[in-house]
């Protein structure tokens, strides 16, 4: 199918893009189940000889988190102005939005989520992802509750 744009115009455009997200992206940190180490086990052992050599296996638990750049939209309330957002509809006040890019998407979505941290402040991810497109840009919309 034929474009409206060559694919310098559509380079142009899609990195004067990319730079209005990387311009207004804040940090955003995304903390996963800690992953459970076991240490120090001893395979030499007959059940019911010694008493209780099994328990000297040592458990630590191992932090997982990512950091990446994510574009936070807090829509408003109903009663700031008359004006409507997006698809005319408005998020509670407890609720935001971030615009992340793939690589973002792939690590939230692998794994069991405890929490997402922007700016000091923790929220929980509600429901899937939505794709936003820009031209050959993907993004992705996460909405995210206040945990508090």
């Amino acid at each position: 199918m034929p474009s409206l744009l060559t694919s310098d115009e559509t380079n142009s455009i899609t990195g004067a893009f990319g730079d209005v997200f990387d311009t207004f992206a804040k940090q955003v940190t995304v903390w996963k189940e800690p992953k459970k180490v076991v240490s120090d086990l001893n395979l030499n052992f007959l059940y019911g000889y010694e008493d209780d050599v099994s328990s000297s296996a040592t458990v630590t638990y191992e932090a997982v988190s990512g950091t990446y750049s994510g574009v936070v939209s807090r829509q408003g309330k109903k009663g700031d102005s008359d004006e409507r957002y997006g698809a005319g509809f408005f998020l509670p006040d407890n609720q935001i939005r971030i615009k992340v890019e793939e690589d973002a998407r792939d690590f939230i979505n692998s794994g069991v989520n405890e929490r997402v941290v922007i700016s000091t402040k923790s929220y929980n991810i509600v429901g899937k992802e939505s794709q936003a497109d820009f031209l050959t840009k993907k993004y992705f919309v996460f909405l995210l509750e206040d945990a508090s």
